[in-house]
């Protein structure tokens, strides 16, 4: 039985209509973001990320974090793979105005506090994307904290109550990176009264850094930072 945990809330009806369709097709016919997939198309993903990091020691964009040019390319290199015709044209215009990966200074702290602790994973870029959506709502990462270890995310033991529909879609989203799995579709991600324009950019963001790796997060910092 699917868990409800919007029930007597003004989100139930959006959470019941997130948990009914699937949303991530198999590569064969369109797109997988999960990382299980990634390792289909490991090449070219492990180039991506060698870029990311030269680009951030070159320094030349001014960008706080991946700078403005190689996050737009980076952005339209993965929206050239989406099948949902309608999450690219909402997606786009954030090439247009790129903004830092932590636009909020508690976000960063959260996330660095957890990713210097960190220990070698196979999954570390799955890894990364969960904990960039977890930390950053500050009511998610309340119930999300403990369930942080330096190498796993038991998503078992997260408590989401009290959280918004903002913290709802980051949290089904961290899991479905984190486990491949496929809770929230594109199109639903697509819905601007189900997911506000912060949420889908942090979603966005945490695609992004679970397809190339987190250098992108931190490229002034160089390789051996990640």
């Amino acid at each position: 039985m699917t868990a409800r945990f919007m029930d007597g809330t003004p989100y139930a009806g959006l959470e019941q209509e997130m948990q009914r369709i699937p949303g991530f097709r198999p590569r064969k016919s369109g797109m997988v973001i999960c990382h299980l997939e990634n390792r289909m198309g490991e090449g070219r993903i492990e180039a991506g990320r060698a870029c990311a990091c030269e680009k951030g020691r070159e320094g030349s964009t001014g960008q706080e974090e991946g700078g403005a040019n190689g996050y737009s390319d980076y952005l339209h290199q993965f929206l050239a793979e989406v099948w949902e015709e309608s999450f690219s044209l909402r997606a786009q215009p954030l090439s247009c105005r790129p903004k830092p990966f932590f636009p909020e200074s508690g976000h960063r702290s959260r996330f660095q506090a957890c990713w210097e602790k960190r220990e070698a994973n196979a999954d570390q870029e799955a890894w990364c994307a969960a904990l960039y959506l977890l930390t950053a709502d500050s009511n998610l990462w309340k119930g999300a904290e403990a369930a942080v270890k330096p190498d796993f995310i038991d998503f078992t033991s997260v408590s989401i109550r009290g959280v918004d529909m903002d913290g709802y879609v980051l949290y089904h989203t961290a899991k479905d990176l984190y486990r491949g799995t496929s809770h929230v579709s594109l199109a639903e991600l697509t819905d601007g009264e189900l997911v506000s324009d912060r949420a889908f950019r942090l979603v966005i963001n945490a695609f992004l850094l679970c397809r190339y790796g987190p250098c992108l997060l931190f490229p002034e910092k160089g390789e051996n930072y990640v």
